[in-house]
């Protein structure tokens, strides 16, 4: 889809690693995870994305990114976390274990910046996969 292509255009122009699940069974979690921190600290920020065809597969798609974000938030100083998609969305709220989650403010129609509870200098900003990101989203 259109939004998935600007993404990684903008995550590219910011000179962010763009880093693909490849697989739903044989993703190296740790090896991912690894990189986007590397890019977090060199060049203050990654990607980890899958592709549309895979995000079909189902559930086990799901998990690996959201245990990907885990891993990422568990080992750095992760501040601010951009997820697309309501069941990622879902997923990594899920495995992240927070629970409740306080609206900080509505970025453009459709997507949130959330606060968890349990973090609280952490923000997710939650999308629809159908909508772009905002404008100064990613920056």
């Amino acid at each position: 889809p259109a939004a998935y292509h600007e993404l990684l255009c903008r995550c590219r122009r910011l000179g962010w690693p763009v880093l693909t699940v490849e697989s739903d069974t044989g993703t190296d979690i740790g090896a991912l995870a690894a990189r986007a921190l590397a890019g977090l600290r060199e060049a203050g920020g990654s990607a980890v994305v899958a592709p549309s065809k895979l995000m079909a597969s189902g559930a086990k798609i799901l998990l690996a990114l959201a245990e990907i974000a885990a891993a990422v938030m568990a080992a750095g100083q992760v501040r601010r976390l951009l997820v697309e998609g309501g069941a990622t969305a879902a997923a990594i709220v899920a495995r992240a274990g927070f629970g409740r989650l306080d609206v900080v403010c509505e970025v453009a129609p459709g997507v949130v910046t959330l606060r968890p509870e349990s973090r609280p200098m952490v923000r997710l900003t939650l999308k629809p996969g159908s909508y772009p990101w905002p404008d100064g989203t990613l920056l």
